[in-house]
Protein backbone atom coordinates (compact mmCIF):
# COMPACT_ATOMS: atom_id res chain seq x y z
CA UNK A 1 0.00 0.00 0.00
CA UNK A 2 3.24 2.43 0.58
CA UNK A 3 4.53 1.96 -2.79
CA UNK A 4 0.44 2.27 -3.90
CA UNK A 5 0.71 5.57 -2.28
CA UNK A 6 4.47 6.77 -3.60
CA UNK A 7 3.14 6.18 -7.05
CA UNK A 8 0.27 8.19 -6.69
CA UNK A 9 2.67 11.31 -5.21
CA UNK A 10 4.85 11.02 -7.98
CA UNK A 11 2.16 10.70 -11.03
CA UNK A 12 0.92 13.77 -9.83
CA UNK A 13 4.11 15.59 -9.29
CA UNK A 14 4.65 14.45 -12.90
CA UNK A 15 1.75 15.85 -14.19
CA UNK A 16 1.95 18.75 -11.81
CA UNK A 17 0.17 19.51 -8.99
CA UNK A 18 -0.45 23.01 -9.53
CA UNK A 19 -2.12 22.04 -12.78
CA UNK A 20 -4.76 19.78 -10.16
CA UNK A 21 -7.02 22.20 -8.48
CA UNK A 22 -6.74 22.14 -4.59
CA UNK A 23 -4.16 19.51 -4.42
CA UNK A 24 -1.10 20.87 -2.41
CA UNK A 25 2.31 19.04 -2.47
CA UNK A 26 2.02 18.07 1.85
CA UNK A 27 -1.83 16.63 1.25
CA UNK A 28 0.68 14.15 -0.90
CA UNK A 29 3.68 13.65 1.37
CA UNK A 30 1.10 13.47 3.93
CA UNK A 31 -0.74 10.33 2.34
CA UNK A 32 2.58 8.88 1.97
CA UNK A 33 3.41 9.30 5.66
CA UNK A 34 -0.33 8.42 6.73
CA UNK A 35 0.45 5.04 4.55
CA UNK A 36 3.43 4.26 6.42
CA UNK A 37 2.83 4.65 9.60
CA UNK A 38 -0.54 3.13 9.34
CA UNK A 39 1.21 -0.03 7.62
CA UNK A 40 3.72 -0.17 10.49
CA UNK A 41 1.34 -0.10 13.49
CA UNK A 42 -1.01 -2.89 12.00
CA UNK A 43 2.38 -4.69 11.14
CA UNK A 44 3.82 -4.62 14.53
CA UNK A 45 0.52 -5.65 16.62
CA UNK A 46 0.75 -9.09 14.10
CA UNK A 47 4.55 -9.14 15.03
CA UNK A 48 3.51 -8.61 18.65
CA UNK A 49 0.70 -11.19 18.38
CA UNK A 50 1.95 -13.74 16.59
CA UNK A 51 5.03 -13.52 19.30
CA UNK A 52 1.79 -13.75 22.42
CA UNK A 53 0.06 -16.65 20.89
CA UNK A 54 2.90 -18.48 19.72
CA UNK A 55 4.48 -18.12 22.74
CA UNK A 56 1.10 -19.24 24.69
CA UNK A 57 0.36 -21.94 22.17
CA UNK A 58 3.46 -24.15 23.00
CA UNK A 59 3.41 -23.66 26.91
CA UNK A 60 0.17 -25.16 26.24
CA UNK A 61 0.83 -28.45 24.63
CA UNK A 62 3.74 -28.60 26.78
CA UNK A 63 1.41 -28.00 29.72
CA UNK A 64 -1.36 -30.47 27.99
CA UNK A 65 1.24 -33.28 27.35
CA UNK A 66 2.89 -32.97 31.16
CA UNK A 67 -0.28 -33.28 32.89
CA UNK A 68 -1.70 -36.19 30.76
CA UNK A 69 1.53 -37.91 31.46
CA UNK A 70 0.92 -37.19 35.11
CA UNK A 71 -2.57 -38.28 34.60
CA UNK A 72 -1.41 -41.41 33.08
CA UNK A 73 0.43 -42.98 36.06
CA UNK A 74 -1.41 -41.26 38.65
CA UNK A 75 -2.23 -44.61 39.81
CA UNK A 76 1.11 -45.33 40.53
CA UNK A 77 2.09 -41.53 41.64
CA UNK A 78 -0.95 -39.76 42.76
CA UNK A 79 1.02 -37.35 44.63
CA UNK A 80 3.09 -36.79 40.94
CA UNK A 81 -0.13 -35.82 39.57
CA UNK A 82 -1.02 -33.52 42.35
CA UNK A 83 2.23 -31.76 41.84
CA UNK A 84 1.95 -30.96 37.95
CA UNK A 85 -1.25 -29.39 38.64
CA UNK A 86 0.24 -26.99 41.31
CA UNK A 87 3.08 -26.29 38.78
CA UNK A 88 0.36 -26.12 36.01
CA UNK A 89 -1.35 -23.44 38.08
CA UNK A 90 1.74 -21.32 39.38
CA UNK A 91 3.56 -21.34 36.10
CA UNK A 92 0.77 -22.00 33.23
CA UNK A 93 -1.56 -19.60 35.57
CA UNK A 94 0.75 -16.76 35.29
CA UNK A 95 1.47 -16.96 31.66
CA UNK A 96 -2.34 -17.33 30.63
CA UNK A 97 -2.79 -13.82 32.79
CA UNK A 98 0.27 -12.09 31.46
CA UNK A 99 -0.99 -13.23 27.64
CA UNK A 100 -4.45 -11.73 28.25
CA UNK A 101 -3.35 -8.51 29.28
CA UNK A 102 -0.66 -8.54 25.98
CA UNK A 103 -3.56 -9.36 24.07
CA UNK A 104 -5.28 -6.09 25.44
CA UNK A 105 -2.45 -4.20 24.35
CA UNK A 106 -2.18 -5.59 20.85
CA UNK A 107 -5.89 -4.94 20.61
CA UNK A 108 -5.38 -1.03 21.03
CA UNK A 109 -2.54 -1.16 18.58
CA UNK A 110 -5.07 -2.71 16.26
CA UNK A 111 -7.44 0.01 16.98
CA UNK A 112 -4.89 2.79 16.27
CA UNK A 113 -4.08 0.90 13.16
CA UNK A 114 -7.46 0.81 11.65
CA UNK A 115 -8.01 4.85 12.89
CA UNK A 116 -4.87 5.30 10.82
CA UNK A 117 -5.93 3.38 7.98
CA UNK A 118 -8.86 5.10 7.93
CA UNK A 119 -7.33 8.61 8.03
CA UNK A 120 -5.18 7.16 4.53
CA UNK A 121 -8.50 6.13 2.78
CA UNK A 122 -10.05 9.95 3.96
CA UNK A 123 -7.05 10.88 2.33
CA UNK A 124 -6.77 9.20 -0.76
CA UNK A 125 -11.01 9.30 -1.52
CA UNK A 126 -10.24 13.73 -1.11
CA UNK A 127 -7.36 13.44 -3.32
CA UNK A 128 -9.79 11.55 -6.02
CA UNK A 129 -12.17 14.12 -5.63
CA UNK A 130 -10.45 16.90 -5.87
CA UNK A 131 -8.76 15.37 -9.36
CA UNK A 132 -12.57 14.45 -10.57
CA UNK A 133 -13.50 18.29 -10.18
CA UNK A 134 -10.71 19.22 -11.87
CA UNK A 135 -11.94 16.70 -14.83
CA UNK A 136 -15.22 18.06 -14.69
CA UNK A 137 -14.20 21.96 -14.32
CA UNK A 138 -11.88 21.71 -18.03
CA UNK A 139 -15.04 20.10 -19.80
CA UNK A 140 -16.69 23.13 -18.66
CA UNK A 141 -13.85 25.51 -19.37
CA UNK A 142 -13.03 23.99 -22.85
CA UNK A 143 -16.69 25.06 -23.84
CA UNK A 144 -16.16 28.88 -22.52
CA UNK A 145 -12.82 29.10 -24.05
CA UNK A 146 -14.19 27.89 -27.37
CA UNK A 147 -16.64 30.74 -27.04
CA UNK A 148 -13.89 33.31 -25.82
CA UNK A 149 -11.61 32.41 -28.85
CA UNK A 150 -14.94 32.76 -31.38
CA UNK A 151 -16.18 36.00 -29.78
CA UNK A 152 -12.59 37.25 -30.03
CA UNK A 153 -11.74 36.61 -33.59
CA UNK A 154 -15.26 36.92 -35.08
CA UNK A 155 -15.76 40.35 -33.42
CA UNK A 156 -12.29 41.75 -34.34
CA UNK A 157 -13.35 41.16 -37.89
CA UNK A 158 -16.23 43.80 -37.32
CA UNK A 159 -14.14 46.07 -35.62
CA UNK A 160 -11.48 46.05 -37.77
CA UNK A 161 -13.31 45.83 -40.98
CA UNK A 162 -11.89 46.84 -44.22
CA UNK A 163 -13.70 46.56 -47.56
CA UNK A 164 -17.52 46.87 -46.26
CA UNK A 165 -19.08 43.29 -46.48
CA UNK A 166 -16.42 41.73 -48.89
CA UNK A 167 -14.15 42.23 -46.09
CA UNK A 168 -15.76 41.33 -43.12
CA UNK A 169 -16.58 37.51 -45.24
CA UNK A 170 -12.94 37.55 -45.90
CA UNK A 171 -11.96 38.06 -42.77
CA UNK A 172 -14.47 35.28 -41.26
CA UNK A 173 -13.38 32.84 -43.87
CA UNK A 174 -9.57 33.35 -42.57
CA UNK A 175 -11.42 33.24 -38.81
CA UNK A 176 -13.14 30.09 -39.39
CA UNK A 177 -10.38 28.37 -40.87
CA UNK A 178 -7.78 29.16 -37.91
CA UNK A 179 -10.30 29.03 -35.31
CA UNK A 180 -12.36 26.22 -35.77
CA UNK A 181 -9.77 24.03 -38.25
CA UNK A 182 -6.56 24.64 -36.06
CA UNK A 183 -7.17 26.20 -32.44
CA UNK A 184 -10.23 24.78 -31.13
CA UNK A 185 -8.81 21.25 -32.46
CA UNK A 186 -5.80 22.01 -30.84
CA UNK A 187 -7.66 22.97 -27.60
CA UNK A 188 -9.79 19.66 -27.94
CA UNK A 189 -6.63 17.33 -28.07
CA UNK A 190 -4.59 18.98 -25.49
CA UNK A 191 -7.98 18.72 -23.23
CA UNK A 192 -8.33 14.88 -24.26
CA UNK A 193 -4.51 14.64 -23.05
CA UNK A 194 -4.95 16.10 -19.79
CA UNK A 195 -8.33 14.68 -19.37
CA UNK A 196 -6.69 11.00 -19.89
CA UNK A 197 -3.99 11.57 -17.24
CA UNK A 198 -6.07 13.03 -15.22
CA UNK A 199 -8.35 9.78 -15.59
CA UNK A 200 -5.50 7.79 -15.02
CA UNK A 201 -4.44 9.51 -11.75
CA UNK A 202 -8.12 9.14 -10.09
CA UNK A 203 -7.91 5.64 -10.91
CA UNK A 204 -4.60 5.23 -9.02
CA UNK A 205 -6.25 7.31 -5.50
CA UNK A 206 -9.24 4.91 -6.40
CA UNK A 207 -7.19 1.74 -6.52
CA UNK A 208 -5.54 3.12 -3.17
CA UNK A 209 -8.84 3.41 -1.49
CA UNK A 210 -9.92 -0.28 -2.00
CA UNK A 211 -6.53 -1.28 -0.88
CA UNK A 212 -6.90 0.48 2.28
CA UNK A 213 -10.46 -0.84 2.60
CA UNK A 214 -9.37 -3.80 2.27
CA UNK A 215 -6.53 -3.61 4.86
CA UNK A 216 -9.46 -1.75 7.35
CA UNK A 217 -11.22 -5.66 6.88
CA UNK A 218 -8.08 -7.25 8.02
CA UNK A 219 -7.59 -4.93 11.00
CA UNK A 220 -10.79 -5.45 12.06
CA UNK A 221 -10.70 -9.06 11.34
CA UNK A 222 -7.55 -9.32 13.55
CA UNK A 223 -9.19 -7.15 16.49
CA UNK A 224 -12.35 -9.68 16.16
CA UNK A 225 -9.85 -12.33 16.48
CA UNK A 226 -8.25 -11.16 18.91
CA UNK A 227 -11.20 -10.83 20.87
CA UNK A 228 -11.60 -14.07 20.72
CA UNK A 229 -8.46 -15.44 21.66
CA UNK A 230 -7.85 -13.38 24.89
CA UNK A 231 -11.59 -14.41 26.14
CA UNK A 232 -10.65 -17.94 25.84
CA UNK A 233 -6.94 -17.24 27.95
CA UNK A 234 -9.14 -15.60 30.44
CA UNK A 235 -11.56 -18.39 30.73
CA UNK A 236 -8.77 -20.77 30.94
CA UNK A 237 -7.01 -18.72 33.45
CA UNK A 238 -10.45 -18.96 35.48
CA UNK A 239 -10.70 -22.34 35.16
CA UNK A 240 -6.86 -22.65 36.09
CA UNK A 241 -6.97 -21.11 39.67
CA UNK A 242 -10.41 -22.35 40.31
CA UNK A 243 -9.26 -25.83 42.10
CA UNK A 244 -6.72 -27.71 42.50
CA UNK A 245 -8.43 -30.91 43.05
CA UNK A 246 -7.16 -33.85 40.83
CA UNK A 247 -10.53 -34.93 39.63
CA UNK A 248 -11.87 -31.35 38.87
CA UNK A 249 -8.82 -30.85 36.70
CA UNK A 250 -9.08 -34.42 35.00
CA UNK A 251 -12.60 -33.38 33.97
CA UNK A 252 -12.74 -30.08 33.31
CA UNK A 253 -9.30 -29.48 31.75
CA UNK A 254 -7.93 -32.41 30.65
CA UNK A 255 -11.06 -34.54 29.81
CA UNK A 256 -13.52 -31.26 28.93
CA UNK A 257 -11.08 -30.18 26.34
CA UNK A 258 -10.46 -26.64 28.00
CA UNK A 259 -6.53 -26.88 26.76
CA UNK A 260 -7.46 -28.42 23.25
CA UNK A 261 -9.84 -25.70 22.79
CA UNK A 262 -7.55 -22.88 23.57
CA UNK A 263 -5.14 -24.74 21.36
CA UNK A 264 -7.46 -24.82 18.71
CA UNK A 265 -8.28 -20.89 18.88
CA UNK A 266 -4.23 -20.05 19.28
CA UNK A 267 -3.83 -21.97 16.00
CA UNK A 268 -6.75 -20.55 14.04
CA UNK A 269 -5.59 -16.87 14.96
CA UNK A 270 -2.19 -18.03 14.03
CA UNK A 271 -3.18 -18.09 10.71
CA UNK A 272 -4.73 -15.18 9.84
CA UNK A 273 -4.21 -13.13 7.27
CA UNK A 274 -1.13 -10.31 7.11
CA UNK A 275 -1.63 -7.17 6.28
CA UNK A 276 0.21 -6.04 3.25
Amino acid sequence: MVADAENAKKVVEDFGTSNIAGVKPDELQELVTSSKEAGVLLTNAQTNANAAMGSLLRLTKLTESMLQKAADNAASDPDGLKAAIKNAQFTFGAALNSCATKLKEIQDQVQKAQLAYTDVQGKSNLLATKVQDTIDNKNGALDAAKDALRKTAYISCVASAVGGPVGIAACYTAALIIVEGEKIPQMEADLKSARDKLTNIKGIFDGLTAKVGNLIGIASAQYKSLNKVRGNVMDTAALVVASDDVSYWTMVILDGGQLTQLESTLEAALKQEPAK
